[in-house]
């Protein structure tokens, strides 16, 4: 069963972003991926030491990132619902980025 989503306002220094999500908490994960996009490396060879992201680009966004992800449901300036430590949202991100890369061995 899927759960309804709400619209969240979700940002975090410079960066902030409209997301529809089930949970707050998605949310700012959702938002982690978005903003790490740019980290990501493209198409590759699969072998035992690839790896998803590039580490200079990850570090350049994440200075431009606040200390907080905030997230709220009625505008950027409006209430927040949510408000997590930037660096343990950035934890789950890259602990979902290892799994992925697990995966990818795996199958190698």
């Amino acid at each position: 069963m899927t759960q309804p989503t709400s619209k969240f306002y979700v940002q975090s220094g410079k960066l902030k972003w409209t997301l529809l999500s089930s949970t707050i908490e998605k949310a700012a994960i959702r938002f982690a991926q978005l903003a790490f996009q740019p980290a990501m490396k493209g198409s590759q060879p699969v072998s035992s030491d690839m790896t998803f992201i590039d580490e200079q680009v990850f570090g350049e966004t994440v200075k431009k990132l606040g200390p907080k992800v905030l997230v709220g449901q009625t505008g950027f300036e409006g209430t927040k619902v949510g408000m997590f430590e930037t660096s343990e949202v950035i934890a789950v991100y890259r602990r979902q980025i290892q799994t992925l890369e697990s995966l990818v061995r795996k199958g190698a």
